[in-house]
């Protein structure tokens, strides 16, 4: 094997580590996931699924179609988290005012 064909037989595993500080960063935050851009995840799931489309369409090509799966699959993982702590955020805050005692 050629040191091309083995560096690209690593990015599969490259792309899944890639997603980890991200992940641990949402797993920690408790701020509303404010600084992760939903609409950037948004746009790289759909180009990560129209990249697994075209490697199972046209490639036909097994490490390219795993390296799209890995990549949907991280970017799907990121960007539920992002949602479920801006949903955490609101519930919180909601609670929180009506919570709120008047004093009269």
């Amino acid at each position: 094997m050629d040191t091309l064909s083995a560096l690209y037989s690593l990015n599969g595993l490259i792309v899944g580590a890639a997603f980890l500080p991200q992940v641990i960063t949402l797993l920690k935050d408790r701020s509303g996931a404010v600084a992760i851009s939903i609409s950037s995840y948004l746009i790289f799931n759909v180009i990560g699924l129209i990249s697994l489309a075209y490697g199972v369409l046209k490639l036909h090509d097994a490490l390219f179609i795993f390296y799209c799966v890995i990549s949907v699959v991280g970017n799907l993982v990121v960007l539920g988290l992002a949602i479920y702590r801006r949903w955490q955020t609101v519930m919180q805050d909601k609670k929180q005012h009506l919570s709120f005692h008047y004093p009269f």
